[in-house]
């Protein structure tokens, strides 16, 4: 279904989300936690709960955008410098730890 909406051009497609198999209350939980972490800019913990839900669920596109883009907030705000470790030492193939 597509609606339009306030200072978008261009109709926009809504989804109506359901419930999925066993476990996917518990992913959408993990999630919406995620998020709320991310939208407080507590980007450290939003990159844990976000990491966590990723490895169940490795090809869902919202919580991969999400680790996206909490980790770029990570490294814009230097809390996070590619190539250099917790210590300060370089990590292997540039891999910063967490």
């Amino acid at each position: 279904m597509r609606r339009e909406v306030v200072n978008i051009p261009d109709p926009v497609a809504l989804y109506e989300l359901r419930p999925g198999p066993a476990g996917w209350e518990e992913l959408r939980q993990a999630y919406e936690e995620a998020l709320g972490q991310f939208e407080k800019k507590e980007f450290r913990e939003a990159a844990r709960g976000a990491g966590g839900f990723a490895a169940e669920a490795p090809n869902d596109g919202p919580s991969l955008i999400l680790m996206h883009r909490t980790v770029a907030c990570l490294v814009r705000t230097g809390e996070l410098q590619p190539g250099v470790g917790a210590a300060g030492e370089v990590t292997p193939a540039g891999i910063a730890a967490v």
